[in-house]
C-alpha cells in the first residue's frame, strides 16, 4: 500500500532488514526501526505510524506490554505481530489488545502484503 507509514521493532539487525526490503517493495514507507521494546513504544508515539510489525521476544520490554503501553497512551495504531511464538495464550492476549495479523517467522512476502493490504482498507 503506496505511503503506508510503518515501523518495525525486532531485535534481529538481519529480519529488520528482510523486512524492510518487502514492505519497500510493496510501497510502504519504513519511518523507524527499534531494536527493543522500550525503543518501539518511543518511536510509535513519535512517528505515529499506520502500523507497527513487532516481535513478541524483545529485550527490554515484550510485543505485548509495546500494545499496552501504545493503547495505554490512546493511541489505535495497526499492529502486526510477526513472531516464532504462537502459543494460543499469546495470540488471546494479543487479540484482546487489538492486533491486527499474527506473521509467523519465518515470514513469506505475501503475509506481509496481506496484512499492509488490509491496513490500507481501513
Amino acid at each position: 500500500m503506496v505511503g503506508l507509514k510503518v515501523v518495525i521493532a525486532d531485535d534481529s539487525r538481519l529480519m529488520r532488514a528482510m523486512i524492510k526490503r518487502v514492505l519497500s517493495s510493496l510501497g510502504a514507507e519504513v519511518v523507524g526501526e527499534a531494536s527493543n521494546g522500550e525503543e518501539a513504544v518511543k518511536l510509535i508515539k513519535e512517528v505515529k505510524p499506520d502500523l507497527a510489525i513487532l516481535d513478541i521476544n524483545m529485550p527490554k520490554k515484550d510485543g505485548l506490554n509495546v500494545v499496552k503501553e501504545v493503547r495505554e497512551a490512546g493511541m489505535d495504531t495497526k499492529v502486526a505481530f510477526l513472531t516464532a511464538l504462537n502459543q494460543p495464550w499469546v495470540i488471546e492476549e494479543a487479540k484482546k489488545l487489538g492486533v491486527t495479523a499474527f506473521i509467523p517467522k519465518p515470514f513469506k512476502s505475501e503475509d506481509l502484503k496481506k496484512v499492509i493490504s488490509n491496513v490500507g482498507k481501513d
